[in-house]
């Protein structure tokens, strides 16, 4: 998994009054820092023996990502100086932070909560599935599951900016597109790239266009074809979460189907939805059909 960890968490992980399982989830995790949090563990633990053996056996095998806080969105910067750091590390960690009670103020919490932070508490119980560090979260839908939109909340959240990829935007997938406009901050931006393929139930850029646009007036939405060559080299479905992460669709992005009128939950078909850390990755550029470029940082796996 990767994760981003309070100082005061990990001076107790350091000298043992954290619980053992917890201490191995969270030193076996890749850690994500930035300099200042960095210099932190370091004046506080660095006369601690298990803090630098961890650390140096962490940099030998690359386990600690130590990011970019100019590269966060502004929102996530906008916040006081101790939030802003652990906001900034979580946000490049998939939005995952293990902090102990009482590390920040109720005021602190409500302003990491705003941006989408995953809390995980050292003294609750881990979580059930815990992935890698990339990629570090998994979706897995199946068929007539009711898994629904709202999984993408912590994604969205901190976001400025989104791209999305999907060959072939229907009736049932524009509304995950209009479900995540919706959830934007005004001025935001969500580009939207797809195949101009014929369909009876394929939508038009117009259509995706005006969809989207209605579904939240307040941000700016962008929606072409791709080029051909694009679209033939690119089979999976992509969702670009800023500069941070893209979440992988192993199926279009209607595969969390329409709503069951008898449930009033959705229906979904099986597929796997990975979400995969882009901070230190390649780029991949869209190839729109007039000939535009969208550049996006793409996980190659």
């Amino acid at each position: 998994m990767k994760i981003a960890i309070h100082h005061n968490t990990f001076k107790k992980i350091a000298n043992g009054e954290i619980d053992q399982i917890v201490s191995h989830f969270a030193l076996s995790s890749k850690l994500s820092v930035t300099p200042s949090i960095l210099a932190t563990y370091h004046l506080q633990l660095g006369h601690n023996l298990l803090f630098t053996s961890w650390f140096a056996a962490a940099q030998t095998h690359k386990r600690i990502d130590i990011v970019n806080p100019m590269e966060a969105p502004s929102h996530v910067k906008n916040v006081d100086l101790v939030v802003q750091e652990y906001g900034t590390a979580s946000y490049f960690a998939g939005s995952n932070l293990l902090l102990s009670p009482n590390d920040f103020d109720p005021a602190a919490m409500t302003s990491l909560n705003s941006i989408g932070t995953n809390f995980v508490f050292s003294n609750s119980p881990l979580p059930n599935e815990i992935q890698g560090d990339n990629p570090f979260h998994l979706i897995n839908t199946r068929k007539n599951g009711n898994v629904d939109f709202n999984v993408f909340d912590r994604y969205i959240k901190p976001e400025d900016t989104i791209t999305i990829y999907d060959r072939y935007i229907n009736i049932i997938s524009i509304e995950l597109i209009k479900y995540i406009a919706s959830q934007l901050r005004p001025n935001s931006r969500l580009s939207i790239y797809h195949s101009d393929r014929p369909g009876s139930n394929l939508l038009s850029s117009a259509q995706i266009f005006l969809q989207v646009s209605s579904a939240n007036p307040q941000i700016l939405v962008t929606c072409q074809p791709c080029s051909q060559s694009f679209v033939r080299d690119n089979h999976d479905r992509y969702i670009f979460f800023g500069n941070r992460c893209q979440a992988t669709f192993t199926v279009g992005l209607d595969c969390f189907g329409s709503i069951n009128s008898a449930t009033g939950k959705r229906s979904n078909r099986k597929s796997t939805i990975a979400f995969f850390d882009t901070s230190k990755a390649g780029t991949l550029i869209i190839e729109g059909k007039n000939g535009s470029q969208h550049l996006v940082r793409h996980y190659a796996a």
